[in-house]
């Protein structure tokens, strides 16, 4: 179809309604294996007393209907804490478990003092809903602060496809990056220790967030590459912003 010059907002295909008004949407590939793309929309909302945080997974489909509720999710993601405003949904995609089916990440930094990052393995066929107990596997951090910031996979780390998982730094606490295989990932339960590498970021002055992205290949290797931010007196630079290059080439 041709996208026309301007669209009216007010005219959507879909309109997704949402349980609360802090409720959005990312996209997460395809997750179960029939070629389309899938969305999982995040609720924090308050209900029976309580606060929650729950995430809906919808299916991608040829036709989709104009209105959407959350009963219509083909699969309810429960918080495993109960409430936790950091537990979200990575919207990276990410091909874990080698079965070509895309995978869902979630990070929830801080949980249990450290901070923990849970997988879901893609399927063709999801129940209607999923709980602690169904994740396929959990990540914990074992020290410092707010493990788990974000995850990104990466195609390379020691000569296999992985993932890398942020840390922040407080005072007297460094930030990291923890690197994994994928095929390190396989077990029920894994430490952030158990990283086949950690790189420290250093120590700020304050709280210290690193960020991720993705850059593409930046030095025609063939691989694609990790640009980190680098905040408040962590760098080398004391006081000044940076962005710290890596080729994931050269992680090993």
């Amino acid at each position: 179809d041709t996208w026309p010059s301007t669209i009216d907002i007010r005219f959507p295909d879909t309109v997704i309604l949402g349980p609360s008004t802090q409720f959005n949407c990312v996209g997460v590939g395809d997750v179960n294996g029939d070629e389309k793309d899938d969305l999982v929309c995040q609720s924090l909302s308050f209900a029976g007393g309580k606060l929650e945080n729950l995430h809906f997974l919808f299916l991608g489909k040829s036709a989709w209907p104009s209105v959407l509720d959350t009963g219509d999710a083909d699969c309810t993601i429960i918080n495993p804490a109960g409430y936790s405003a950091n537990f979200t949904v990575s919207a990276e995609r990410f091909l874990i478990n080698g079965d070509q089916i895309g995978d869902l990440v979630f990070t929830d930094r801080g949980a249990g003092g450290h901070g923990k990052v849970y997988i879901i393995h893609g399927r063709n066929v999801f129940p209607p809903s999923l709980s602690i107990a169904d994740f396929d596997t959990t990540i914990t951090g074992k020290e410092g602060v707010f493990f788990g910031l974000e995850a990104f996979p990466l195609r390379d780390v020691a000569g296999q496809p992985g993932i890398v998982i942020s840390s922040a730094g407080y005072p007297d606490s460094e930030a990291k990056l923890y690197f994994f295989k994928n095929s390190q990932l396989n077990a029920t339960r894994v430490d952030s220790s158990q990283a086949s590498f950690i790189i420290d970021l250093g120590v700020a002055q304050g709280a210290f967030f690193p960020t991720l992205s993705e850059t593409g290949d930046l030095n025609l290797d063939g691989i694609g590459d990790l640009a980190v931010g680098i905040q408040d007196g962590a760098g080398a630079q004391s006081y000044r912003e940076e962005v710290h290059l890596f080729s994931t080439h050269n992680i090993h």
